[in-house]
């Protein structure tokens, strides 16, 4: 059985990196499902609701989000009171290890570092089955 069901989000894509990602996701046994953006993920929970019963939710992002990215920001939070989000902020420039900033504000939304995310998703469906 495969550990959980992983909700992946390509919000700003960094070329490869997303990539990278759905293998460590695949090679770890996860049942993964990919959006080319929020919209489309947040679109598929509302009509597969049974579908995505349990799944936890993993955005991708390459930028911050600053203002400019609000809408972003505001659809993360709605999902976030429906589903575990975790927020990945893939490096730019000189921060490789920033967190998504605007992020840590919602309630149930855990920012990591690209280089934690598949410990932080085996810790999210851990902590969900021991609820």
């Amino acid at each position: 059985m495969a550990p959980g069901h992983v909700l992946v989000v390509d919000a700003f894509p960094y070329p490869g990196s997303v990539k990278t990602v759905l293998f460590f996701l695949d090679l770890a046994d996860f049942q993964v499902t990919y959006f080319r953006g929020l919209e489309e993920a947040v679109n598929w929970i509302s009509l597969c609701r049974e579908d995505s019963t349990g799944a936890h939710l993993l955005v991708i992002s390459q930028a911050s989000l600053a203002e400019e990215n609000a809408l972003l920001y505001e659809q993360v939070e709605r999902v976030a009171q429906t589903l575990p989000v975790i927020a990945v902020k893939l490096p730019e420039g000189e921060e490789p290890h920033a967190g998504p900033d605007r992020f840590e504000a919602v309630p149930s939304v855990r920012p990591c570092r690209p280089d934690e995310f598949l410990a932080c998703v085996k810790r999210c469906f851990e902590n969900s089955s021991r609820s």
